[in-house]
C-alpha cells in the first residue's frame, strides 16, 4: 500500500497483478491430459485454500468469489478429453490472475474509494494470427501492439489481471495467455495504451542484473539501461525482464523502472 500511496497523490495508478506463488504451475497441471482427476481435485482445493489464507491475513472476505472461480476451473477441466485443447487450457490457466485480482480488489476497496477492477481481456484485444498454431495463439501469444487502441480510466486506481488478453477466433473474443513474463508484457501494453508517464516493475530483487543474483553472488546490477540494452539482456536470459515488454515502452518512450517490492534504494532505470 505504501507504493500505491506514494503514486496516487500525483498520478492515476494502474496495477497489473500476477498470480499468487505456485498457482500457475498448479493450473498448468490441471489443464494437462496427463493429470488424474483425483490430483486435479486436490490442486483445486489447494488453490482455494491458498487464496483464502491470504485473504484472512489481509482481513478481507472473498470466500464466495474464490469458490465460484474454483468451481469454474473444475467445470473447465471436466471438458478436457484425451486430446489437449489450448482453448480450454488457456481459460484454466488464466484463473491464476483472475483469482488474485478478486482478492486484490477486495483489499483495495478497504483502502480507497475510487478504484475498480477491469478485465484485461476487455482492453487488450487483437486478431487471431493465422500463421501460428492454436497453441501459440492461445498459450504463448505474441501481441501486435499496433492493433491496440489508446484507453483512459476515470478511476484513481485500476486493478487489472496480468498475463491474459483476448483474440478474435471464430467470431468471438477468446482468452489467451502471453507466455513467460506475460504480466510484465501485459503491463507494458497497458502503459502503451494509456500513454503512461512511468512504468514500474516490482520484483524480488533490486533490478536487472547481468545474471541471476539468486544463483550468482557476483551478479552485477545494471543501474541504467537503454531500451536496446535491456532488450538484449532479456533476450540473453535475464529473467527479471522479458524481451516482449520492451518494444511497447520504446515505441512511446515510456520510462521504466525495475525495483524491489521492498523498495530498496537500488533499482534499474530503462530509458530512451
Amino acid at each position: 500500500m505504501n507504493i500505491i500511496n506514494k503514486h496516487v497523490q500525483l498520478f492515476k495508478v494502474v496495477i497489473v497483478i500476477s498470480a499468487l506463488t505456485g498457482i500457475t504451475d498448479k493450473l498448468v497441471s490441471i489443464s494437462s491430459t496427463n493429470t488424474s482427476t483425483e490430483i486435479k481435485e486436490k490442486l483445486v482445493r489447494e488453490i482455494n485454500e491458498q487464496h483464502l489464507l491470504l485473504a484472512a491475513d489481509c482481513g478481507v472476505e472473498v470466500s464466495d468469489s474464490i469458490r465460484i472461480g474454483c468451481d469454474d476451473i473444475t467445470e473447465l477441466y471436466k471438458k478436457i478429453n484425451c486430446d489437449y485443447d489450448p482453448l480450454i487450457a488457456s481459460n484454466i490457466i488464466a484463473y491464476g490472475e483472475l483469482l488474485s485480482t478478486r482478492l486484490g480488489i477486495a483489499v483495495l476497496n478497504k483502502m480507497y474509494a475510487n478504484c475498480s477492477l477491469i478485465d484485461t481481456r476487455d482492453i487488450i484485444r487483437v486478431n487471431y494470427d493465422k500463421t501460428k498454431t492454436l497453441y501459440f495463439n492461445f498459450l504463448d501469444a505474441e501481441i501486435n501492439y499496433n492493433q491496440l487502441k489508446d484507453v483512459s480510466f476515470e478511476q484513481d486506481i485500476v486493478l487489472m489481471p496480468g498475463f491474459i488478453c483476448s483474440k478474435m477466433y471464430n467470431g468471438k473474443y477468446r482468452t489467451c495467455l502471453m507466455g513467460r513474463g506475460g504480466s510484465d508484457t501485459c503491463g507494458s501494453l497497458i502503459a502503451y495504451m494509456t500513454n503512461a508517464e512511468l512504468y514500474e516493475i516490482y520484483t524480488d530483487v533490486d533490478g536487472v542484473y547481468d545474471s541471476d543474483p539468486n544463483k550468482n553472488d557476483n551478479a552485477v546490477l545494471k543501474i541504467k539501461l537503454t531500451y536496446d540494452e535491456a532488450y538484449n539482456l532479456a533476450l540473453g536470459g535475464a529473467k527479471i525482464l522479458h524481451h516482449k515488454c520492451i518494444s511497447p515502452l520504446k515505441a512511446k518512450r515510456i520510462l521504466c523502472i525495475v525495483k524491489n517490492v521492498n523498495e530498496s534504494k537500488c533499482h534499474t532505470t530503462i530509458y530512451f
